[in-house]
């Protein structure tokens, strides 16, 4: 048998390219020369001369090699050995190494190294130039030169070779650099450092004024001119000029630091009677603040009318069961003889409701520390006694029977008068109370009225209430204010209830009192107020007469008494602002309205249709002014109305009638695209727009060729840049900012601000 001879081991292969100890911006091609009896060649590529660490080992038969991987910075080694048929290995070749440094450094074009950029009217835009072999780049931007303080906790990447702002920065010096990175993410080297500064002009001018005429009360609206950028206001009011934080009164934020989206606001809580100093400053979309603006101080007053000698309480009076004299005592009167003691005064303009105070006139004075009525509190401009030393019984059992306990009138005894406006807050518990000043009847220390005692004692049985007994409100009038039931003395009655119903069977009882007198000013107690609700429907009311004081002796029941009908429907708002069919083309709305006799709050609501369904915003405020806390839909018709709420008590309320409905609507201008924008490119593009007033960010719709749409939010100054798009013709990928979505080659791009699409441009890759 013959045995074939050993094949020859391939002698070491010659290399040739690059030269030992060679420097490369990228991995270069290995080359080197053929050997006999080579059949193939094996290539090594190590980070260490010894080639424990390999980056490349392959096969090839060329004499040629190439990675397709990128690697590093740094000093790498290489060899090869030849391969015979049969896989005999040969002597590997000498041992190079080159120096791989891609240092290529990117130039930064703008803004210019210390250059000034005015928010929002400029948009944060950084460009540089191209470096080869970068695939994508870095971008840092900090507060030190160092960029040891980055704006952002991690350096913002992008394929582009410029970078618009995400986010509002705060104003101030800013630092950054670029570094570009290979598409493995290796890092080459990072561009000079350089600056610019963030600049926002947030002053404005702050003024307040009065939104109502009537000199008894001061309903403040603050407003101040737009700040461009700003996406809301803080406000600040405070009755202490240094702004102690224990001193502020308003106002509360909606979001963030921002207290209202627009260039106005009105407390929606009463404020006390002060002295205030308020400032506002504009907040930005990142809830950056501008710098503070102070406004005009301001006395905050409630029925505190100068001079000091006018009264607060204006026709303070006395009048009876059968009419009204209407004497006008501000100035003084003769103590005023009555059996039937009513107490009445002209409504306050921002009143809702009043204090009255009544106690004797006993040696010249009257001792308010003594007062037999204590803060008896009114909804009604108007006060008579309830009944004492009663009820005994309950001659229409229902609800719980209004009376006054231990006070009493004494016969032959002179009463000291004064009576005071409130203004109570609108929340249901804990509101805050504004007090006007005192007015007495006629004046302090004089005698208001001499009681001359109840009629003669006599009995009723059966006591009968004729229907011509009623004097008012009778059937078939309507009040506008909460009503004083007057009725004309019933022979031999020593009291009366009175109820007031909801229908005509007395079902619904909504009030029920006891008096000794044939009077009744509405009122649950000494200590609580009633208010009854403006209906389109009738109320109904019926007195009981007593053969006794005591209240016992009732021999009739409500459908038994000739009882009498009524309406109440009070007057409502006046719609000032905005008027009907107005466009608005500012972020937030700004209502007005005229104020309401008796109102303790008002009661907003917007809606898209007029039967206020599913109103987009239902708020109430204390103010006769509201500055939307939202933002409404454009381009549709809205409507819009407001009701009083009036007092019922300290903690709840009753709805007065609301106003005729009004219509404005939403139309926001458009912005307009740069006409220098580009129409093609091998570069990521830089699409920019005009500003828009009042905008704080920007949406950009992109529409492809195939239909497919997507909206990018939330920009937040006139100028985006694609940060990726891969490949050419239909790109499979793309990204704006931050926000992945597919891209085809010609892209329609509308640039919108919560409104209608503005024109499109168009362009290829």
């Amino acid at each position: 048998m013959l045995v074939a001879p050993a094949a020859t081991a391939p002698v070491a292969p010659a290399l040739t390219s690059p030269d030992d100890g060679a420097t490369t911006t990228a991995l270069p091609a290995f080359k080197w020369d053929a050997v006999a009896d080579a059949a193939s060649y094996e290539f090594e590529l190590a980070g260490d001369p010894a080639f424990n660490s390999p980056i490349l080992n392959l096969t090839t038969k060329n004499t040629r090699a190439t990675s397709k991987d990128l690697v590093a910075n740094g000093t790498y080694y290489w060899r090869v050995r030849g391969v015979t048929g049969t896989g005999t290995l040969g002597a590997w070749s000498e041992v190079r190494s080159f120096d791989l440094a891609w240092t290529a450094q990117p130039s930064l074009l703008k803004p210019t190294n210390g250059a000034t950029l005015t928010y929002p009217s400029e948009a944060l835009e950084l460009n540089w130039s191209v470096v080869p072999g970068a695939a994508k780049y870095l971008v840092k931007v900090a507060t030190d030169p160092a960029l040891g303080s980055l704006v952002w906790s991690e350096p913002f990447e992008t394929a582009a070779t410029s970078f618009t702002l995400n986010d509002p920065l705060a104003p101030g010096t800013y630092y950054w650099n670029v570094t570009p990175l290979d598409a493995e993410d290796h890092q080459g080297g990072p561009s000079s450092v350089a600056s610019f500064t963030w600049s926002w002009p947030s002053t404005t001018t702050p003024e307040v004024t009065d939104l109502v005429a009537a000199p008894e009360f001061f309903d403040p609206r603050f407003s101040w001119d737009l700040v461009e950028g700003a996406a809301g206001y803080e406000v600040e009011v405070n009755f202490s000029s240094d702004w102690a934080g224990s001193s502020k009164v308003c106002c509360d934020p909606i979001k963030g630091q921002i207290s209202t989206l627009g260039t106005s606001l009105t407390p929606a809580e009463i404020l006390a009677n002060n002295t205030y100093y308020w400032r506002v400053r504009a907040i930005d979309p990142s809830n950056n603040a501008g710098v503070w603006n102070e406004g005009p101080s301001f006395i905050k007053t409630f029925d505190n009318v100068p001079p000091v000698s006018a009264p607060s309480i204006t026709n303070l009076r006395m009048r009876d069961n059968l009419g009204d004299p209407a004497t006008d005592a501000d100035t003084g009167t003769a103590v005023v003889d009555t059996g039937v003691p009513i107490v009445v005064w002209d409504p306050v303009p921002g009143a809702s409701s009043y204090q009255v105070n009544v106690t004797k006139h006993e040696g010249g004075a009257c001792d308010w520390t003594q007062a037999i009525w204590q803060n008896t509190p009114t909804t009604l401009s108007a006060w008579a006694p309830l009944g004492w030393d009663g009820p005994a019984g309950d001659p229409y059992p229902s609800i719980t029977i209004a009376d006054d306990l231990n006070k009493a009138l004494v016969t032959g005894a002179s009463y000291c008068v004064r009576v005071r406006a409130i203004d109570r807050s609108s929340p249901s518990s804990g509101a805050s109370i504004v007090f006007g000043d005192w007015s007495y009847l006629p004046a302090n220390n004089e005698p208001g009225f001499l009681w001359t005692g109840p009629p003669a004692s006599t009995s009723c049985s059966p006591c009968q209430m004729p229907g011509s007994a009623y004097n008012a409100p009778l059937t078939g009038t309507s009040v506008g204010q909460m009503p004083l039931f007057t009725w004309d003395e019933v022979p031999g009655a020593e009291s009366y209830y009175v109820l007031v119903s909801r229908d005509a069977n007395f079902t619904t009882i909504i009030d029920y009192a006891y008096t000794r007198l044939p009077a009744y000013a509405p009122r649950r107690s000494p200590s609580q107020s009633i208010g009854y609700a403006d209906e389109t429907t009738l109320y109904y009311w019926a007195v009981l007469p007593a053969d006794n004081a005591s209240g016992t002796g009732v021999s009739t029941d409500p459908l038994s008494s000739n009882p009498q009908s009524f309406t109440k429907q009070s007057t409502p708002p006046t719609l000032e602002s905005p008027i009907d069919d107005e466009a608005v083309n500012t972020p937030a709305t700004e209502f007005q309205w005229s104020p309401v006799f008796g109102a303790r709050r008002y009661r907003v609501q917007v809606a898209q249709n007029p039967t206020f369904s599913n109103p987009i915003d239902d708020i109430v405020t204390d103010s006769t002014a509201y500055t939307s806390n939202t933002t409404y839909p454009s381009d549709t018709t809205l409507y819009w109305r407001v009701r009083a709420d009036a007092e019922n008590g300290t903690t709840t309320m009753v709805s007065l009638t609301w106003s005729a409905t009004g219509t404005f609507t939403k139309q926001l201008p458009k912005p307009v695209l740069d006409p220098g924008n580009p129409t093609s490119g091998s570069l990521l593009p830089t699409i920019r727009w005009s500003t828009v007033p009042g905008a704080v960010s920007y949406d950009v719709h992109l529409v492809e060729p195939d239909g497919d749409t997507t909206t990018f939010t939330n920009i937040p100054a006139p100028a985006g840049t694609f940060t990726e798009m891969t490949g050419v013709g239909v790109t499979p990928s793309s990204r704006w900012m931050t926000v992945s979505t597919p891209l085809a080659a010609r892209t329609s791009i509308a640039v919108r601000w919560a409104g209608p699409d503005n024109a499109c441009v168009s362009f290829p890759m």
